[in-house]
Order: structure tokens, then sequence, then C-alpha cells
């Protein structure tokens, strides 16, 4: 491409790509994660198998588990320097996959192939050499955060920026907390906010009405087009037990299959009763526009159907985390979200964001060990049993934490600057770009 055009499209068509293709360069040859992390062949593996229980070709599961031996052989021959965290949660992961096994309604000599194969290379996980340290060294950390995650500066400016997120939060908490429930402090406001009331249908009832309620909010404002919904449908599921190894929380995902393109919320659903996840539950309003819109289904929707070829594969983590979080704000500041409550949980939320942020960034640079890691996130809120479970994901994904503060921060930044006097026009000029940088998206 001649750097003499005046096409600005062709432009960034042009600094996408080559940002994709560096960025995959140096994760296949520094980070390695195809040499280190048994969960990304597993989950490969489990991406392919659930993809053809929905196949109209009825052959579909047996092809696939027909080869899923060689596959796995083929992983087992690449895994050649193993943290031994990360053969635990590969381990972890097939316990996990086993469990959905069973509970699908199948044939035994349909599923033998697969449990024999996945007992072959739990074998091999526990019997592979392993080393006891899983982090990357400090530059190549660094380089994640700046480009390959598209943060864009170095590790102490995001440092900064997470903790000024966590000071002005927390400031938000104590005078909202104080003016809900006088004298509780935040902690214990939040608590006392009235759990939401679910009907027959259950909690999947429940965030389908939120998701309407949502849609029919974004429509009006012309935020959602009108025809969009009917093209692109949603659904609402519960998270699959062999994704509960590599999830931290709810999840949503996106198929771009013929003839339907469609995205699924995945949920959480709670362990035990509901009075206590009443935290959680309380701002299942705020979860849902996250996920679905004007979040994530929103964006995978516009990105599949009004991209250019060139761009619609593009999924940037600091854009895509970012604009779900942003996609909060926005309803705040379009009158959904607007009662004092509200506004308590939203900030509890960019908080503990934030906290995980910092979490992560002091985990991957080695400043923190995963002990004292999981008592920050008790210290922000979080239930014990899931702090101690999420701190050791992080590890898979470094800096990965980051996007959600730095990317939110970045688009309010965008939205103060041009988007006040015409909401509509904002969200269709950010989404019809693709997940660009950041500073393409400014330009």
């Amino acid at each position: 491409i001649s750097q003499e055009t005046e096409d600005f499209d062709i432009v960034v068509d042009a600094e996408t790509l080559k940002r994709m293709v560096r960025t995959l360069r140096e994760q296949l040859v520094e980070v390695r994660f195809h040499e280190t992390q048994p969960t990304f062949h597993l989950t490969v593996m489990c991406t392919a198998l659930a993809a053809s229980l929905g196949d109209s070709d009825r052959r579909a599961w047996s092809i696939r588990a027909e080869t899923l031996p060689s596959f796995l052989k083929q992983a087992q021959e690449v895994l050649i320097d193993m943290p031994r965290l990360f053969r635990d949660l590969g381990l972890e992961m097939i316990r996990d996959i086993a469990a959905w096994l069973r509970s699908l309604e199948m044939e035994q000599n349909e599923l033998a192939p697969v449990f024999s194969a996945l007992e072959r290379f739990a074998d091999f996980l526990r019997s592979a050499r392993t080393r006891s340290d899983c982090l990357l060294p400090p530059e190549i950390v660094e380089r994640i955060v700046k480009e390959h995650l598209g943060c864009g500066v170095g590790l102490d400016e995001v440092r900064n920026t997470l903790m000024e997120e966590i000071d002005e939060m927390g400031r938000i908490m104590e005078e909202a907390g104080e003016a809900l429930f006088p004298g509780t402090g935040w902690r214990e406001a939040i608590r006392k906010i009235p759990l939401p009331a679910f009907s027959a249908g259950g909690q999947l009832e429940m965030y389908r009405k939120e998701a309407d309620n949502l849609l029919r909010h974004c429509i009006a404002r012309g935020i959602v087009p009108e025809g969009l919904p009917g093209i692109s449908p949603l659904r609402i599921s519960i998270l699959p037990p062999y994704l509960k190894a590599i999830r931290a929380a709810s999840a949503y995902s996106f198929t771009p299959a013929n003839p339907s393109q469609k995205g699924t919320f995945y949920i959480v659903p709670p362990e035990g009763p509901w009075s206590d996840n009443r935290e959680e539950l309380a701002e299942y309003r705020m979860l849902t526009a996250h996920e679905t819109y004007p979040g994530h289904h929103l964006l995978d929707t516009w990105r599949w159907h009004f991209i250019s070829p060139s761009r619609r594969q593009v999924e940037s983590p600091l854009f895509y985390e970012g604009w779900a979080c942003f996609s909060e704000e926005l309803m705040r500041m379009t009158g959904y979200f607007s009662v004092p409550a509200d506004l308590l949980l939203l900030a509890k939320r960019r908080y503990r964001r934030a906290v995980r942020g910092l979490v992560d960034l002091d985990l991957q640079t080695g400043t923190l060990e995963r002990r004292s890691a999981a008592k920050l996130l008790v210290e922000a809120g979080f239930p014990a049993d899931a702090a101690a479970s999420v701190v050791p994901k992080y590890a898979l994904r470094p800096g990965y934490q980051v996007c959600y503060t730095f990317g939110l921060r970045r688009f309010a930044d965008l939205y103060f600057r041009y988007g006040t006097n015409d909401t509509k026009r904002f969200v269709q000029e950010v989404l019809s770009g693709g997940e660009i940088g950041f500073d393409l998206l400014g330009k």
C-alpha cells in the first residue's frame, strides 16, 4: 500500500493488519502460549465439539471425535515448557469437560473416543515435566500491555490510571452509600440493596427480560438499529461446565456462522442460595447491559454485519472489553440507570475492575504473589472462594484485566469530546470502524 495514499480507510486497514500480524508473530514466538498452556488446546477442542452439537450435519460430532486423538497427540508434542500452574489448570479443565460430556444426551459409542483421548491427554499432563515459574520476562509483559492489548503506554502509566480509577470510584461509593444508608459504609450499603424479584422462569428468564428492556431503550434512542436484533438473535444460557476452568465469570460468545449469526450470553449459576450471592444478583441489570445491549452483543453483531471483511475478523481486547464497560456508563448517561442504588452498583463494578487490573498487573510483574492477590480481591469485596479461584486464571492471559478500566476510560474520553450532543451518531461512528486502535479511532 502506497505511503502516499489519502484514503484514510485504506491507511487504517493497513495499520490494523500490520499490528495484528506483529502481535500474532510475537505471541507465537515469544509468549508461546501454545507451548505452555494445555487449556488453549482444550478450549479449541471444546469449541469444535460444542459447535458440532448444533450442526445440521449429523456426522459433525463423529468426524471431530475421530480426529480428536491425533489433535491431542499434536498438543502433547507442542506442550514442551509447561508451568506447573498451567498444567494443573489443564487437569481441572479436563475434569470439567468430562462432567459436560456426561451431561450430554448421546450414545456411549459416540462419547467413548472422546473420553479415551481425554484420559490419555490427562495421563500425559500428570507425568509431564513442569517448571515452577509461570511469569513472562518483564519486557514481554510490557509489550503485551502496550502493544498487543493496545493500551499504548507503559506499565507505570497503566498502573497510575488504575490507581486513579480506584480512588475515584471509592469516593463515589462512599458518597452513594452514605446517601442510601447513612452510617453504614459502602460495603454494607451494597448488601442492603434489595434483591431482584424473579418469576417462575428463574434466573434465565430474569436476564432475558432485562435484555429485552435494554433493547427497547437502545432502539428508542437510536443506539441499536431497529432491524438488527432480527438478523442476529441473542441466546441466554447457563455457562457450560467445560468453560468453568478458564472462565472466571459470566461471558459472551458470538458465532459468525451461516445461515444464522447469533450471540450467546453465558451466565454463571449461583452455587448456593440466592441470598448467598446477593451482591452479584443486585447488579444483574448492569451485567446484562455489559454482555448484551449495548455491550458485547451489539458490538459483535455490528462487526459481522456492517464492517469491511478486512476488519471484521479483528477483535481487540482493549476495544472489546472497554466498549462493554462503557456501555454500562452509556446506559447511565441516557437515563436507563438513574436511581441512587444504580449509581452505587456502577461505581462498585468499576472499582472492582480496577482492582482486578492492578492485581493482574502486579502478578505478571512479580511484585505480588497469588495468596496476597486473592487477599486484595477479598478486601475489594470479592467472596474468598471466588478470589482464590480467579487469581490463577489471570496468569493465562497476562494483562487482560487491565483492558476493562483502560478501555472504558478511553471511550469515555472520546464520548465527552465528540458524543454528548449526539449519542446515536457517536455509537454509529465508533462501531462502524471496527475494533481498531484508539489512536486511529480518535482520528
